[in-house]
C-alpha cells in the first residue's frame, strides 16, 4: 500500500474508480464529512475510527503530514485493538490504552495533530543535541595527534 500523504491511490469515491491524481486526500474526505465507505454500510454501522499523523513519505516531501486511519477492531475494559483501515495484506492490531497520556492514534483529528507536533518538537531537540555534540567531537578531533606520532 502506497503511503503517499497527498493521495489515497485507487480509491472508490462516489461509486466511481478514481486515478491518483483525481483521488481527494483523505482528510479533505473527513472534514467535508465524506466517508469513503458510503452506500456499502450506513454509517451508524462504521467502526470508531482513530487517526494518527506521521511523517510525509520521502520521495515526495509533501507540505502536509501523512493521515494514518486506523479501525477498532475491538474493546476491552481498559482500551482498544485497533488495525489500520486500508491494510489489504497486514491484519497486524495495536494496543491503544483509553487513559494513557501517549497513545498510537487518538479518537479525535485534533488529539493526533497535538500529539504530532509533540513528537515532532521532541525529536528536534534530540537531534539538535546530537548536532551540538558532534560538532564538538569534530572540533577536538581536528586538534587531536595520537601519542608516540609526531605531527
Amino acid at each position: 500500500m502506497s503511503r503517499d500523504p497527498v493521495h489515497i491511490v485507487g480509491c472508490e469515491f462516489k461509486g466511481k474508480w478514481l486515478c491518483e491524481k483525481d483521488c481527494p486526500t483523505r482528510l479533505e474526505l473527513l472534514k467535508k464529512g465524506i466517508d469513503l465507505n458510503a452506500g456499502k454500510e450506513p454509517v451508524s454501522n462504521q467502526p470508531k475510527r482513530f487517526y494518527r499523523y506521521t511523517d510525509p513519505s520521502w520521495p515526495s516531501m509533501a507540505t502536509e503530514p501523512h493521515l494514518d486511519i486506523y479501525v477498532l477492531a475491538r474493546e476491552t475494559p481498559c482500551g482498544y485493538w485497533i488495525k489500520d483501515e486500508h491494510a489489504w495484506v497486514d491484519d497486524k492490531e495495536y494496543w491503544v490504552s483509553k487513559t494513557a497520556t501517549r497513545r498510537r492514534a487518538y479518537p479525535t483529528l485534533q488529539e493526533a495533530l497535538n500529539s504530532y507536533r509533540k513528537r515532532k518538537e521532541r525529536q528536534v531537540k534530540i537531534m539538535e543535541d546530537q548536532l551540538h555534540r558532534a560538532k564538538l567531537c569534530f572540533e577536538i578531533a581536528k586538534k587531536f595527534q595520537p601519542k608516540g606520532e609526531a605531527a
